[in-house]
C-alpha cells in the first residue's frame, strides 16, 4: 500500500513538472510571437536590408533601372485579432544613404530599423516615406527614388502573382463595330485553344472610335489587380506596334452601353481596348490576335 501511494505521488509530481514545462514553453513562444508581431522586428530588418541591397544594385547600374516590390503580410490579420494584438503598419523611408523602416504606434513612427547602402556621388536621392504595400524603386538619370506604385503611369507592369494554368480559363473576345470584327474574331480563334466553358473566365473587348487617344481600361472591382496586370501587359506589347502613346485608366463606365452586359461577373476579369482608325492602319488583325494571345500567356506564366 505504501509503495503504491509513493508511486502515485511520483507520478503526480511528474505530471505537474510536465505542465510547468509546457506552460513555460508556451509563454516563451507567445512572448516571442508577441515581439515579432507588435514590434515587427523581423520584417523591419528584412525590408531595410532587402531594399538597401536594391538601392546598391541601382546605384551601380549604368542605365535607368526600375524595380517593383511587394511587401508581404507579416502574419495573418485574423490571427492578430484572435491574439488581441495591434496591427501596427510599417513605413518605408528612403534617405540619402539608408533605407529606414518604421512601425506606427498611436499615429507616430517609432523604432526605426536602418540599413545603409552605397551611394554614388553622382546620384541624387529623392527622400520619401511611404506605407504602401506595393512600391517602386527607380533610378532614372541620376535620381534614385522610392515611391508608391501607380499603374496608370508606371514604366513596368506589376508583379502580382498570377501564374497558373491558362487552359483552365475560358477567354472571350468582344467588339463594338463591324470595322473591327475581323480583329476580335481572329483573336477569338486563337483564344479558343485555351480553357472550356465555366465560371472562371476573362474577357478582352475592343472598342473602335475615330480620332481618339488609344486607351486600355482595367476594372475597378474584386478583380482589379488581375485586370490591371493584363491591361499593362497588353499596353506594353501594343506600344511596340503603335506610334502614339497608350493610356492606361481605371474604367469609368463610359462604354457600358456596349459592354455593360459582359463585365458584371465577379468570377471574371476583363480589359477594354479603345482603339482609333489610325491604330488600325498600324496593326493588322493577325498581329493584334497574336499580341492578345501572347499577353494572356505572359499573364499566366
Amino acid at each position: 500500500m505504501f509503495n503504491r501511494k509513493k508511486g502515485m505521488s511520483n507520478k503526480l509530481w511528474y505530471i505537474l513538472w510536465e505542465l510547468i514545462a509546457a506552460a513555460a514553453i508556451a509563454f516563451i513562444i507567445l512572448a516571442t510571437l508577441n515581439t515579432i508581431i507588435t514590434k515587427n522586428t523581423f520584417w523591419k530588418k528584412y525590408y531595410s536590408i532587402d531594399l538597401a541591397l536594391m538601392a546598391d544594385i541601382e546605384n551601380i547600374n549604368q542605365g535607368d533601372f526600375v524595380m517593383n516590390y511587394n511587401l508581404k503580410e507579416d502574419i495573418d490579420p485574423t490571427l492578430k485579432r484572435y491574439l488581441l494584438l495591434p496591427n501596427n503598419p510599417l513605413f518605408i523611408g528612403l534617405n540619402n544613404f539608408s533605407v529606414d523602416v518604421y512601425e506606427e504606434e498611436n499615429g507616430k513612427m517609432k523604432n526605426p530599423t536602418t540599413y545603409a547602402f552605397s551611394k554614388s556621388k553622382n546620384i541624387f536621392v529623392e527622400e520619401s516615406l511611404t506605407s504602401s504595400k506595393f512600391l517602386v524603386m527607380s533610378k532614372k538619370g541620376n535620381v534614385l527614388k522610392l515611391s508608391d506604385y501607380d499603374i496608370d503611369t508606371s514604366d513596368i507592369c506589376p508583379s502580382y502573382e498570377t501564374s497558373g494554368n491558362i487552359g483552365g480559363m475560358k477567354i472571350y473576345s468582344y467588339y463594338n463595330g463591324n470595322n473591327i470584327k475581323s480583329y476580335s474574331d481572329t483573336a477569338q480563334a486563337l483564344l479558343n485553344r485555351y480553357g472550356s466553358k465555366g465560371n472562371n473566365a476573362s474577357k478582352v473587348m475592343l472598342y473602335y472610335e475615330a480620332n481618339i487617344n488609344t486607351t486600355i481600361y482595367y476594372s475597378d472591382d474584386v478583380n482589379t489587380l488581375k485586370s490591371q496586370k493584363l491591361a499593362c501587359i497588353i499596353k506594353m506589347k501594343l506600344q511596340e506596334k503603335l506610334n502614339n502613346d497608350i493610356l492606361l485608366k481605371k474604367y469609368d463606365k463610359s462604354l457600358d452601353q456596349y459592354f455593360g452586359m459582359y463585365i458584371n461577373n465577379a468570377n471574371e476579369f476583363w480589359v477594354i481596348i479603345k482603339i482609333s482608325d489610325e491604330n488600325l492602319k498600324e496593326i493588322n488583325n493577325n498581329d493584334y490576335a497574336v499580341l492578345i494571345e501572347k499577353s494572356y500567356i505572359e499573364f499566366f506564366t
